[in-house]
């Protein structure tokens, strides 16, 4: 008698903690879902909601100006002087862009111009005098009774004599004048300037020690006055010829027209490829600059929808996995409809409020 009561004295303890610590977990249940009593793995739900699903090809673009002048300096080993733009900057034609040491070639420049101009104005007062001279021989033939063809005498043997004095100078001149070309040539190969108007599309990084090497390009410029949009998405397909689109690039909308490359008359058009003219060209746009083009096939509005990745498809069934009624994950099958490429219609087997698995 006495164990037995030292027994229960025992085991008093034991029922204690299971009345108050050990609560099943049936007691502690969630509104739903919930997970079964000894169930350790949790979950991630998602609810099934209500939206629109709209079935759309995306046809993708990139933006080509109407011309583009890549600029380099065809001298090697030079430092870069000065830079006078960045990139995104508007030029126009004639602009000096960037330059090579150039003090000493614009001297010379200067000076063969002065000269230059010191010869003219020396053969301009020559051919004044000249004219002058020959103007009063003329009169003193005539008073001596010339009466031939041409030049009298007098005037035929002044005209001689300027000639010969004219003949140096204007070889001086053509000299200079040759001397001048080459010194300018000189220079240009020592400057990068602007051809076309547009926008600096692209200028190289140059550190401080950075010399030049021939035909590499450091600055770009682009004209988009007349650009246009190249597709390059391999469903150029869906697209008509002489077709209106709205191209959404950014945060700008765009309305381009469709043409096939080989129903154009552009230099450089491939034939195999799809063009999206612009109606308004964009000074803004840059060279690669891209653009889409939406084309609604189907659209659904107000149905029930989840996240396609929330889906599996097995042997062309789809499923979804949810938790039964007693709490345990189980597999569901259900019809779907449209699809945007991110959320799936539901045509039967869940209704809205329900929740999936994330898988």
């Amino acid at each position: 008698m006495k164990r037995i009561f030292l027994l229960i004295l025992c085991l008093l303890p034991v029922l204690s903690c299971s009345g108050c610590g050990l609560i099943p977990l049936e007691e502690e249940l969630p509104t739903a879902p919930y997970l079964a009593e000894g169930e350790t793995t949790s979950y991630v739900f998602a609810p099934v909601i209500r939206g629109d699903i709209i079935s759309a090809e995306y046809i993708r673009s990139y933006y080509v100006p109407s011309s583009v002048q890549k600029l380099s300096f065809e001298i090697s080993g030079a430092y870069i002087s000065m830079i006078y733009v960045e990139a995104g900057d508007r030029v126009q034609p004639g602009d000096v862009l960037m330059e090579l040491d150039v003090t000493e070639i614009k001297g010379k420049i200067r000076q063969q111009e002065e000269e230059l101009a010191r010869l003219y104005a020396d053969l301009y007062s020559v051919c004044q005098e000249r004219d002058l001279a020959l103007e009063a021989a003329a009169l003193e033939d005539d008073h001596e009774g010339w009466t031939g063809e041409g030049q009298g005498p007098r005037e035929a043997a002044l005209a001689r004599t300027y000639s010969l004095s004219l003949t140096p100078l204007c070889g001086n001149i053509e000299i200079g004048e040759t001397y001048l070309a080459e010194l300018q040539e000189e220079l240009a190969q020592r400057q990068l300037v602007a051809d076309i108007e547009g926008t600096v599309t692209y200028k190289k990084w140059l550190s401080d020690t950075y010399r030049t090497e021939k035909g590499e390009t450091l600055l770009e410029i682009s004209d988009t006055s007349g650009g246009m949009f190249v597709v390059y998405s391999s469903n150029a397909s869906e697209l008509e010829s002489g077709m209106t689109y709205q191209l959404s690039c950014g945060e700008e909308i765009y309305e381009v027209e469709a043409r096939p490359g080989e129903e154009l008359e552009i230099e450089g058009a491939d034939p195999e490829v799809w063009y999206l003219l612009m109606s308004m060209p964009d000074p803004t746009l840059g060279k690669n600059d891209t653009g889409t083009i939406r084309i609604i096939r189907e659209k659904a509005e107000g149905v029930l929808c989840v996240q396609n990745n929330h889906i599996k498809v097995v042997n062309g069934i789809s499923y979804v996995y949810v938790l039964d009624e007693n709490g345990f994950k189980t597999a569901l099958e259900v019809v779907t409809g449209l699809t945007d490429g991110t959320m799936t219609e539901i045509i039967s087997g869940l209704e809205e409020g329900d929740y999936v698995i994330v898988p």
